[in-house]
C-alpha cells in the first residue's frame, strides 16, 4: 500500500492504514470461525491459512500506536497511571462480559443445556489468570487478559533495555532480538518442559511482544521509508508464503496464542 494520505494520520485523528489492516484481522477472525469451503476458496485459504497471520496483527498494531511512558513525573507513577487505565480499559470490561456469560451458563444449565462452566468466585475472579481460557460464550476474551499482561511487559522490558542502552537504534534493536529469543523460548518450553496451564497463561503473553515490538519498529524507523507500491508487497507476500511451502513444507504458520502452541515454523511442530 502506498504511504499516501490512506497511511498517516489525517486531521481527524485516524490513521486510515491501521484501520483496514484491523479490518482485515477482524474478516479472518470470522472467517476462521466460519469454515465455509466457498469463502476458503474465495481467500486462497491454501496460501493464507485463516489463524496463521491476525493474531500477530493485531499485536503489529497495538505496538505501532505504542508510546513510551512519559517521566516527568517518575516512571513509577506514569507506569501506575499506564496500569491503572488499562485496568480500565480490558480488566474491568473482561470482568463483566465474562461474568454476565458465566451466569448465563449457569442458567442455560438449570434448562438442560451442558455447555459452557457454570458461574463460581473462583472460575470468576483466579481461574481467568491461571487457565488458558474458560468454557463460556465469552471464549474470545481471554485475548484481553492476554494483551494487557503482554503490555504490562513491554513497559517493564522496554524501560530495562533503555537504563541499559543509551542509542536508541541499539535499544530497538536489542528489544526486537530479545523479544524474539524469549518468544521462540517460551514456545520451546511449553512443548517440551511442559509447564503447567498458569505458567503457560504468562508465556503466551511473551510471545506477544516480538509482534509489538515489530510495530514500534515499523512506526518509528520504517514506515517513513515505505513507499512501496501495492503490487510489490502482494508479490514479496506471494513469495514469503512460497517460501514457507516449499522450505518448511507447512504454510500452517498457526501462532495459536490461545494455548501457547502450534507455531508450525522453522520445521518444527510447536
Amino acid at each position: 500500500m502506498e504511504n499516501s494520505k490512506l497511511s498517516s494520520d489525517n486531521n481527524n485523528g485516524l490513521n486510515y492504514q491501521m484501520c483496514v489492516l484491523s479490518a482485515i484481522a477482524m474478516l479472518f477472525v470470522i472467517l476462521g470461525h466460519n469454515k465455509n469451503d466457498q469463502l476458503s476458496l474465495g481467500t486462497f485459504y491454501g496460501w493464507f491459512p485463516y489463524y496463521s497471520f491476525h493474531l500477530p496483527l493485531f499485536l503489529f498494531i497495538s505496538g505501532y500506536f505504542f508510546r513510551d511512558l512519559p517521566e516527568d513525573k517518575g516512571f513509577f507513577v506514569s507506569f501506575g497511571k499506564f496500569a491503572w487505565k488499562k485496568i480500565r480499559s480490558l480488566i474491568i470490561p473482561f470482568y463483566i462480559v465474562h461474568g454476565i456469560f458465566l451466569l448465563t451458563n449457569t442458567f442455560l444449565r438449570t434448562q438442560g443445556f451442558t455447555y459452557g462452566t457454570p458461574f463460581s468466585l473462583k472460575e470468576w475472579l483466579i481461574n481467568p489468570w491461571t487457565k488458558y481460557y474458560s468454557i463460556t460464550y465469552s471464549v474470545p476474551t481471554w485475548y484481553l487478559i492476554g494483551i494487557f499482561l503482554a503490555e504490562i511487559y513491554f513497559i517493564l522490558l522496554r524501560k530495562l533495555i533503555r537504563k541499559l542502552i543509551r542509542s536508541e537504534l541499539a535499544a530497538e534493536i536489542t528489544l526486537l532480538v530479545l523479544t524474539l529469543a524469549l518468544g521462540v523460548f517460551c514456545v520451546y518450553i511449553k512443548n517440551t518442559g511442559h509447564p503447567s496451564e498458569a505458567a503457560g497463561v504468562y508465556m503466551r503473553s511473551v510471545v506477544m511482544l516480538f509482534f509489538m515490538e515489530l510495530g514500534a519498529v515499523y512506526k518509528k524507523y520504517l514506515e517513513k521509508l515505505d513507499h512501496a507500491q501495492s503490487l510489490l508487497y502482494f508479490l514479496l507476500v506471494l513469495l514469503a508464503q512460497f517460501l514457507i511451502i516449499v522450505c518448511l513444507g507447512n504454510n500452517h504458520l498457526d501462532p495459536w496464542l490461545y494455548e501457547l502452541s502450534r507455531f508450525d515454523t522453522f520445521g518444527c511442530n510447536y
